[in-house]
């Protein structure tokens, strides 16, 4: 038998109610009132709601006290799917009642459909969280659910796609992050595929076609601008919707390769970033020990605003305010600290590669500082 959660029987009484006025009770089908208007009924047995039930009609009760828990008013079964799920039951006098039985049932029989659709929505939000996380991470999917998967969304396996990856940073001021992820769901969906999901705590992926990428990316790069200090975007290589894991990890590559203030970058634009991705982490450590770990986040800031001017000396002057004297004192002790001469081509390679493994190509502090007449700390 169908049987009613509390809080849905408790949305229906307060409906019914809204409109009509009197005490509502929605009685299960052993008899127990399960929500009330009249909440100290809750939980009590009805005896003229069961008996609606087994009756499979309305039971009218004229005087209080001819049903054991029940008083005056009407008592109606409620069907659904064919069959006698509970009893609604109208207090008052039968005939100031009376009318409004048909309209309860209406009411009952509207939410419940309501419920319905809401539940095989949330079954099928279900599985394309399912079949997205498995695509984008690799795990293997039945086969019965990928054909599913591919029919309901009309997709061709020859169709080329692509993986978008929406990385938050959940550290920064996490109670507004409900907002934050209002915000970014309602761009998902205006992109216009419905494939895409979101990843606790902070990772939402889109699949989308690759002949959409130019139409999605001016929408991407605004949700980037207006939320640029807390959220990453990398968009993947295009590859059939069966390798959404390959595009899913240069999506990720190119989401962990912005600095400078940068919120979006593409697979394309990759270039050192897929030699550092595929780096083991050990050596990457042992490198950054060699290079630039004696350096102070303010040498590392200088030394790259330096290599963003392509090594000018004018050009870094004037980006951060520095007299050429002062820079070029600057870029002698780091080649002191740490052996590597910035000036130098080959060895200010290494200091660059070093400081795109390390992440720190943000010059934004340094720029302040200097902006502001405050030394380096």
């Amino acid at each position: 038998m169908e049987t009613i959660s509390q809080k849905t029987a408790q949305q229906i009484v307060d409906t019914v109610k809204s409109i009509c006025g009197f005490d509502i009770n929605f009685i299960n089908a052993e008899g127990i009132v399960l929500a009330s208007t009249a909440p100290g009924r809750i939980g009590s047995f009805h005896e003229a709601g069961r008996r609606a039930i087994l009756a499979g009609d309305t039971i009218e009760v004229k005087d209080d006290g001819l049903f054991y828990g029940a008083r005056r008013g009407v008592n109606l079964p409620v069907f659904y799917h064919g069959a006698i799920i509970a009893a609604i039951g109208i207090t008052g006098e039968v005939d100031a009642v009376r009318g409004y039985g048909a309209l309860a049932r209406r009411i009952t029989d509207m939410l419940l459909r309501e419920r319905d659709l809401y539940v095989q929505g949330s079954q099928r939000q279900s599985s394309l969280h399912y079949i997205i996380d498995s695509l984008a991470k690799g795990i293997p999917i039945t086969q019965a659910w990928l054909d599913a998967f591919l029919e309901e969304y009309r997709i061709d396996r020859s169709d080329l796609y692509r993986t978008l990856v929406i990385r938050l940073d959940t550290r920064y001021n996490p109670g507004n992050l409900p907002l934050i992820q209002q915000r970014v769901s309602g761009v998902l969906e205006r992109a216009g595929s419905p494939l895409y999901a979101f990843f606790y705590p902070g990772e939402y992926v889109l699949f989308f076609k690759d002949r959409q990428l130019s139409k999605l990316l001016p929408l991407f790069k605004a949700l980037g601008e207006e939320l640029k200090d807390i959220l990453r975007i990398g968009v993947g290589s295009p590859r059939s919707i069966l390798q959404q894991s390959l595009s899913y990890q240069d999506a990720v590559t190119a989401a962990e390769s912005l600095a400078d203030g940068r919120f979006l970058a593409s697979y394309e634009e990759l270039d050192l970033d897929l030699i550092l991705s595929g780096c083991p982490a050990d050596a990457r450590s042992r490198f950054l020990q060699k290079t630039i770990a004696v350096l102070s986040p303010e040498d590392q800031a200088l030394l790259a605003a330096y290599f963003e001017e392509d090594q000018s000396l004018v050009r870094t002057c004037r980006r951060l305010f520095l007299h050429k004297n002062t820079l070029q004192y600057r870029l002698g002790r780091i080649r002191r600290l740490c052996g590597y001469d910035p000036r130098s081509f080959r060895e200010g390679a290494v200091l660059y590669m070093a400081l795109r493994a390390a992440g720190t190509a943000d010059t934004n502090r340094m720029e302040n500082a200097d902006k502001a007449g405050q030394p380096p700390q």
